[in-house]
C-alpha cells in the first residue's frame, strides 16, 4: 500500500523520510547508505519540531503510522519503516546516540561504519530487513 509494485524497500523509506524533515523545515538532508547502515540526516532535529499530532516521546514516532498533515492531506509519517523493515535503528540527535531496536554492539558498529555524522542535528540509521 505504502510503496506500490516496487514494494518495500530502503531508499523510498529514506526518501519519504528526507522529504519530511524538509516539510518540518530542514534546508539539507542526505540519505545514503554507508557499509550495512540506511541512513537519513537533516541539519535540523526534525523529531523535535512541534505538531499537530503530539508524541509521548520522540521514540514514538517509531512505534506506529501518524498522521502528518504538515506534509500533506493524508500523508503518514515513514519513521515508523525504520522499525518495522530493520534489524536494528539508532537515532542521533546531534549530541547522542540512541538505540531503538537491536543490541547493543549495534551501536558501536553504526560508529565504526557511519561516515562523520557530527554535523548533522539529527540520523536515523538502521539495518534494512524486509522480512523483520
Amino acid at each position: 500500500m505504502f510503496f506500490g509494485d516496487r514494494g518495500v524497500n530502503a531508499v523510498d523509506v529514506c526518501t519519504e523520510i528526507a522529504r519530511g524533515a524538509m516539510a518540518l523545515g530542514a534546508r539539507k538532508t542526505q540519505i545514503g547508505l554507508a557499509s550495512s547502515w540506511y541512513f537519513i540526516c537533516a541539519d535540523i532535529d526534525w523529531l523535535s519540531v512541534s505538531l499537530k499530532h503530539e508524541y509521548k516521546t520522540k521514540e514514538d514516532v517509531f512505534e506506529k503510522m501518524h498522521p502528518f498533515p504538515e506534509y500533506f492531506v493524508n500523508s503518514v509519517r515513514y519513521e515508523p519503516m525504520t522499525k518495522f523493515f530493520s534489524d536494528a535503528l539508532i537515532t542521533y540527535d546531534g549530541k547522542n546516540l540512541e538505540l531503538i531496536k537491536g543490541k547493543e554492539l549495534d551501536i558501536e558498529l553504526f560508529e565504526e561504519e557511519m561516515p562523520d555524522y557530527s554535523q548533522w542535528k539529527r540520523i536515523i540509521g538502521f539495518r534494512f530487513n524486509e522480512h523483520a
